[in-house]
């Protein structure tokens, strides 16, 4: 217990960790997190601030194609070069015109500016909170990072999705750290699938391996390339909820041939370049050090 009696969880027993399993699956149950989870893009005007009229067009396009479930300021949506007052106006726009479950990533260099993004989400109506493992310190040790993350599940009690992203952050959640964390999700960019066991429920950042994420027990996807090309993500998440084998693997073949065309490091700006082509006037300008 610190100076002030607030408490902060040091460490988290693999016994009680587990017992707390079946809680934090009914969080996942009452927000339906389960499925395709598309990451948003973020539209920037030409005076370089966010293009709301395009943002909310962008969201109700989104809905129309049966996508239930958004992510805001995650890597898609450029959050490492959003404000925290951008942030927030995104979340804030997003949860008044998308009728569906938004998650909001609340991630950043550390607790201190975490912490207001994380109250962020909560004054802002999110369904769930996103948080990536702390970056410009590379190579964490493992007690280091399962401490950090301690730290912000102590913050709130809203449904907590880790984000392991290690090829931009530099710092990956080992199964040794997930075992100690109480936590809702892992969002894993990395497709480490040996990571499935490790945490109450794991949502692939990879658009090559849904099928196989998910027969080895992963509860849902997120991708990026759905923002302008909804259709098979939404049919590939149908088809997998009826068991549908063959459907679902068609589509996955289509889906990978999409991951590969815009895969690079101009992906963002071609796909807002894709998502100008279903939304006139969607403004396709992306902030340094993006092209």
């Amino acid at each position: 217990c610190r100076d002030d009696y607030s408490l902060v969880i040091e460490s988290v027993d693999e016994v009680l960790y587990h017992r707390f399993e079946a809680l934090l699956a009914e969080d996942l149950a009452a927000v339906d997190l389960s499925g395709l989870v598309v990451a948003l893009t973020t539209p920037f005007d030409d005076n370089d601030e966010i293009d709301k009229e395009r943002l909310v067009e962008h969201v109700q396009f989104l809905a129309r194609s049966n996508v239930r479930r958004l992510l805001v300021a995650g890597t898609t949506g450029e959050f490492f070069s959003l404000s925290d007052t951008e942030r927030r106006c995104a979340l804030s726009l997003v949860r008044e015109y998308f009728p569906g479950m938004v998650l909001f990533n609340a991630g950043a260099e550390g607790l201190g500016r975490t912490r207001k993004l994380v109250r962020c989400g909560e004054e802002c109506g999110a369904d769930a909170l996103v948080v990536i493992t702390p970056y410009y310190f590379a190579n964490c040790t493992t007690e280091g990072l399962a401490s950090y993350f301690r730290e912000v599940s102590a913050m709130t009690d809203m449904p907590l999705v880790l984000y392991n992203f290690p090829r931009h952050a530099q710092n990956h959640l080992s199964k040794e750290a997930l075992k100690t964390v109480p936590h809702t999700a892992l969002k894993d960019s990395s497709a480490d699938l040996s990571l499935i066991d490790a945490t109450p429920a794991y949502f692939l950042g990879n658009d090559r391996k849904i099928i196989e994420a998910c027969e080895k027990g992963a509860k849902g996807f997120v991708t990026g390339t759905a923002n302008a090309t909804p259709e098979p993500y939404v049919a590939i998440e149908n088809a997998l909820r009826i068991n549908a084998r063959e459907d679902a693997t068609a589509i996955q073949d289509t889906i990978s041939i999409l991951a590969e065309r815009f895969h690079g490091h101009d992906q963002i700006a071609r796909l807002k370049q894709a998502i100008a082509q279903k939304i006139p006037g969607y403004p396709v300008r992306v902030r340094p050090p993006l092209i």
